[in-house]
């Protein structure tokens, strides 16, 4: 009976490493290396429930990455130390899971031409042209 209890015992911990090995090369397929050099800048992961991170009230609607922050030095091989403005009250140092990089795009700059501000701060829109016109008859 002791005999049988330890084969029992065997065969379980052998289905289990299986079990583990079978879902690691699952999780494998979808794991990203990633890996940032000193100097370079990247977005941080924004976590809603922080208050020192959130920008606005609205937990919905608020950013998702905060940044670009450029990087100080690397803690260890996933851990990132960073140049957080003084306004930011929390640790300069983060996991590389929370980071993304950055990548300059010409595209995305504002022509402040374009734009016509108010003093209030609201934007005057005003179209070049009407292209279409559509009634709808009730």
């Amino acid at each position: 009976m002791l005999r049988d209890m330890e084969l029992t015992v065997k065969q379980v911990q052998q289905n289990v490493k299986e079990a583990q090995d079978r879902q690691k090369s699952y999780v494998d397929l979808k794991r990203t290396f990633k890996e940032f050099e000193v100097g370079n800048h990247v977005y941080v992961k924004v976590i809603p429930r922080k208050n020192s991170l959130r920008l606005g009230n609205c937990v919905k609607l608020s950013p998702m990455y905060c940044g670009p922050f450029e990087i100080l030095a690397r803690i260890r091989s996933v851990a990132y130390q960073l140049a957080l403005p003084a306004t930011i009250k929390v640790h300069n140092v983060f996991h590389v899971s929370l980071l993304k990089k950055s990548v300059h795009d010409a595209t995305h700059v504002i022509i402040w031409t374009e734009i016509q501000v108010e003093l209030e701060g609201e934007f005057q829109v005003e179209p070049k042209s009407i292209i279409d016109r559509r009634e709808h008859v009730l």
